[in-house]
């Protein structure tokens, strides 16, 4: 399964320097590779409370993963 999780530019400069342990700006850095990529599932890290991401997760785990849905297009069918 995989899990996006996601917040803005500003919280990660936030958690960033919080942390102090990662160069300014490296998180903002790294979103656009995750632009293109398929989830299974997306969370907002900034604006929900981690015990409903976690619900929103074992919610989704019941149904057909991204890597299920990548390798049912590239095979063209179920196994």
């Amino acid at each position: 399964m995989t899990v996006g999780l996601y917040c803005s530019a500003t919280e990660l400069s936030r958690r960033e320097k919080l942390r102090g342990d990662r160069p300014s700006g490296l998180a903002a850095s790294q979103s656009p590779m995750h632009r293109n990529f398929l989830y299974d599932i997306k969370l907002d890290s900034e604006n929900e409370i981690p015990n409903i991401n976690a619900i929103k997760v074992i919610e989704a785990m019941t149904g057909l993963t991204a890597f299920g849905k990548m390798k049912k297009a590239y095979l063209g069918k179920d196994e």
